[in-house]
């Protein structure tokens, strides 16, 4: 993480718990937090190991919850995270608004193009051009929730992490060095 402290990891895990519950009582399709989390994962934490595994643990024990799907699916789903993750970490260096937009922007065509091979090579539709056409054809109207969904969460995630928790441990990591 950017700053080693309690504070940082207590609302990690808060984000976590957060998370898993927003999952569980959620009943849009692709309207979640989880792109979000992985594009922060990627922002926030210096060791790319931990930005790319937390996010597939919070998802991980909300399918737990929620249920297991198709493992094919669910590997593309998971691989799609891991480079939401990466891309956090590239595209946003700065923490600015265009940053946040454009790199949530291909966090949800990146989940889009994943998770949907994924569905196409879990047997879904028919091993063929057509089928593969007919599988991102039916995903489109989820697509959408995909994209408002992450650009709402990381809206509100990185301000909140901006304007609250980054204050917070500035000020505390200030109190230590005094």
């Amino acid at each position: 993480m950017r700053k080693n402290n309690i504070l940082h990891f207590i609302l990690l895990c808060l984000v976590i718990v957060l998370v898993v519950a927003y999952r569980f009582f959620n009943f849009i399709p692709n309207f979640t937090p989880v792109a979000a989390l992985a594009l922060f994962s990627g922002y926030v934490f210096k060791n790319k190991k931990w930005a790319m595994i937390f996010p597939i643990i919070t998802l991980f024990i909300s399918d737990l919850i929620i249920g297991l799907y198709d493992p094919i699916v669910m590997v593309f789903t998971y691989l799609s995270f891991v480079i939401i993750a990466l891309l956090g970490a590239k595209m946003i260096k700065k923490l600015k608004v265009s940053n946040v937009f454009l790199s949530s922007i291909t966090a949800s065509v990146a989940f889009f193009i994943l998770s949907n091979f994924g569905v196409w090579l879990g047997g879904w539709y028919s091993y063929s051009w057509q089928g593969l056409i007919n599988c991102y054809t039916m995903a489109i109207p989820f697509f959408r929730y995909e994209i408002v969904g992450t650009l709402l969460f990381s809206s509100v995630i990185f301000t909140i992490y901006h304007y609250v928790i980054n204050p917070i441990a500035n000020a505390q990591m200030q109190n230590k060095q005094i």
